[in-house]
């Protein structure tokens, strides 16, 4: 249908409709964050909220407990990078409410691991293998633990391990806190 009228489109000067004009530089886009590689073992910074107001709260001692032994790491294996961090007390339980029903079978012990990997995990090779549904996502945990269920056994053993290797790293911490 053909008009008479000028659009908007129409006035706009030929080299800010071409193609050229939506291009990005290269220069400025080699890497996506999720390409990025790490360094086995490297530990993850730890992302510090500062917030002025708390200075003045009384309560903000509490904000520093939130955050209190919270370490990540990047695992290397079998080609893979695996983000992991240190879990709450709070995630840790609800990996035992999770793993319940196989509490008396001989696999318990690695129902256990693959909670605690499912928990720990927050990324694969960059991306987030299982997202939340929103921002008060209850069964994300129960997700996540199927989506590592069908991983074989040595990968979540290599996980879980360098879960065990973190967490003792949080232990030793915490005893040097106890020190001061």
């Amino acid at each position: 249908m053909a008009t008479d009228e000028e659009t908007f489109w129409d006035k706009l000067p030929e080299s800010e409709l071409g193609e050229e004009s939506f291009a990005f530089p290269e220069e400025e886009f080699t890497t996506l964050p999720s390409q990025a590689r790490r360094v086995e073992g490297e530990e993850l910074p730890v992302e510090e909220v500062y917030d002025p107001a708390l200075e003045e709260d009384p309560s903000a001692e509490l904000v520093g407990l939130l955050y209190l032994g919270k370490l990540q790491k990047m695992v290397h294996w079998g080609g893979h990078y695996f983000s992991i961090r240190t879990l709450t007390m709070g995630e840790e339980l609800e990996v035992a409410q999770l793993v319940r029903e196989m509490e008396d079978t001989r696999d318990s012990g690695r129902a256990y691991a693959t909670g605690i990997v499912a928990a720990a995990l927050e990324t694969v090779d960059g991306h987030v293998p299982v997202q939340p549904l929103g921002p008060d996502d209850r069964d994300l945990l129960a997700r996540k633990y199927e989506e590592v269920k069908k991983w074989y056994w040595g990968t979540i053993r290599a996980v879980y391990d360098e879960y065990v290797n973190l967490a003792e790293q949080q232990f030793q911490a915490f005893d040097e806190l106890k020190k001061d």
